[in-house]
């Protein structure tokens, strides 16, 4: 009986674990073919799943704000 509830158990914490690192996965591959850097993924956990979902906002915010400052200086040397 006690292995039955440890694989139940096993079973929930392994899903608990994927389902919010699949999201972030997801997400990085969206951002990735459209250039949308104004996605990001929702926080729902301040353990370690939510640390990486918050870094990786922190990282679409900042190579966003990269890729503006490339389109703008590049338009500007274009300009002149």
């Amino acid at each position: 009986m006690s292995g039955l509830i440890a694989v139940i158990m096993a079973f929930y914490i392994s899903l608990a674990l994927e389902r919010p690192i699949e999201k972030v996965t997801q997400l990085a591959h969206k951002v990735a073919q459209e250039y949308n850097f104004q996605l990001t993924v929702p926080v729902t956990t301040k353990d370690e799943v939510g640390l990486l979902a918050t870094s990786f906002n922190q990282l679409i915010v900042t190579i966003g704000e990269y890729t503006e400052e490339l389109t703008q200086a590049q338009s500007q040397l274009i300009q002149t």
